[in-house]
């Protein structure tokens, strides 16, 4: 997907370490593609890596486009930050 056509969600709270997403980026490549809402073209799961994609220049990256409303979306971008959060090793 051309990145021109996604948009960071505008709610996302995350703070990134977008340092640590690019050096992943350029050692792997892109491995997950990113969750797109298809009404809006907002990520609500990606938002990192599309920024650190974009800081890279890179022209495109792979997306997966869901049909949810804006409740469902706001959801799952909360839902997936906060699993991340809880996460630990």
């Amino acid at each position: 997907m051309p990145i021109k056509k996604l948009k960071v969600h505008p709610r996302n709270a995350r703070n990134h370490d977008l340092p640590r997403i690019t050096q992943s980026l350029q050692s792997h490549g892109q491995y997950a593609p990113v969750l797109v809402q298809q009404s809006t073209g907002f990520v609500i799961k990606g938002n990192g890596t599309l920024l650190a994609a974009k800081g890279l220049k890179w022209p495109k990256v792979a997306a997966q486009y869901i049909d949810v409303t804006d409740a469902q979306a706001l959801t799952i971008l909360v839902a997936d930050n906060k699993a991340s959060d809880e996460g630990g090793y």
